[in-house]
């Protein structure tokens, strides 16, 4: 009995020893040390700059990048973000998200979404990839299986966001630090004239009951908002030194999105805003950050307006940023100047 067991029992060894080493090969390569990311974006011309960056960091491991109505509809932000990658050589998995607010119907301007849509910075499509469908599923799909944490870099309307943790708050539960560009402050908003102008910020007064999800959640929240990114301009200064430094693939890419933003660099209305939240994730010293209670006024006049409210701290809040430091961290990451 003993001599016809033991044929057995190895055989089940070596079965389960098979398969642990097929799940662990199935799972996301990650090198150690790196962190690993999911990028949520409107596509802007600032968001792909911040993922041209991020691409740029030997410590970044995007795992997927999913797209959300915002400056640019979901879909053609989607295909953008696939031409950035194809001119920059680079693989990483692109999903279309939610096209419409949780509630609501905020809008950016028609002739800024046509902008952004049609991208004309970047070089033409080419190549057979596709976005894939259902960015909100993958989100989810992504949190639940990454053998390591993850952490969620939000550069548009929290849309997608809200919506995954509607559908699974458990699962969203996971993220290990959700870093959110948006929202004004103490500081004037950039949102659309009327009332609203004077308090709110793009990104939250597209979907503000998607960000008052959020903001209720108790995700660990680092907020960078318009009284960080203001402290940092980007000026034709700036521009000129970027464009004469010797540049990597991803940092031509950058230096042509920098151009295509002429008109509001010139007038002196352009900002760090989705690069400067991109750098927070790799170089802590570059805010100066305090835990406060953050709420998102959902309706009515000051609609998306971000303020300060009562109670148990919510999210770290970026009240200042290095023009010095950010401006380091990006050439190096982007020019062979600095190395």
């Amino acid at each position: 009995m003993t001599r016809s067991k033991r044929p057995v029992s190895l055989g089940l060894f070596v079965i389960c020893l098979s398969l642990g080493l097929f799940i662990v090969a199935r799972q996301p390569a990650q090198m150690p040390g790196r962190l690993s990311l999911i990028v949520d974006t409107d596509a802007g011309t600032d968001d792909l700059i911040a993922i041209a960056y991020l691409l740029a960091r030997p410590d970044i491991d995007i795992q997927a990048i999913t797209t959300v109505n915002g400056v640019a509809h979901a879909d053609a932000g989607a295909r953008n973000v696939l031409r950035l990658l194809r001119a920059a050589n680079r693989r990483v998995d692109v999903f279309v998200g939610e096209d419409v607010p949780l509630e609501g119907r905020g809008a950016f301007p028609t002739p800024w979404r046509q902008q952004a849509d049609e991208m004309a910075a970047l070089p033409p499509a080419n190549g057979r990839r596709i976005p894939r469908p259902d960015g909100v599923s993958a989100l989810l799909t992504r949190l639940r299986n990454s053998p390591s944490p993850v952490s969620v870099l939000a550069l548009g309307p929290l849309t997608n966001i809200a919506a995954a943790w509607q559908r699974e708050p458990r699962t969203v539960a996971r993220i290990a630090q959700l870093v959110i560009m948006g929202g004004a402050i103490d500081v004037a908003g950039n949102a659309p004239d009327g009332a609203a102008a004077s308090v709110a910020e793009w990104n939250m007064y597209v979907d503000p009951t998607a960000a008052s999800l959020v903001f209720r959640s108790g995700l660990p929240i680092t907020l960078v908002p318009l009284d960080a990114t203001n402290k940092v301009p980007i000026d034709r200064a700036f521009v000129a030194a970027f464009k004469s430094a010797p540049h990597s693939p991803l940092g031509n890419l950058a230096a042509l999105l920098l151009e295509s933003a002429g008109d509001m660099i010139d007038q002196h209305a352009y900002y760090a805003w989705d690069p400067l939240a991109a750098a927070a994730l790799t170089d802590a010293s570059l805010l100066q950050t305090r835990p406060r209670t953050i709420e998102i006024t959902r309706a009515g006049d000051e609609r998306g307006r971000t303020r300060e409210g009562e109670g148990e701290p919510n999210a770290l809040v970026a009240d200042n940023a290095s023009p010095i430091v950010f401006r380091t961290l990006f050439f190096a990451a982007l020019t062979h100047a600095a190395r």
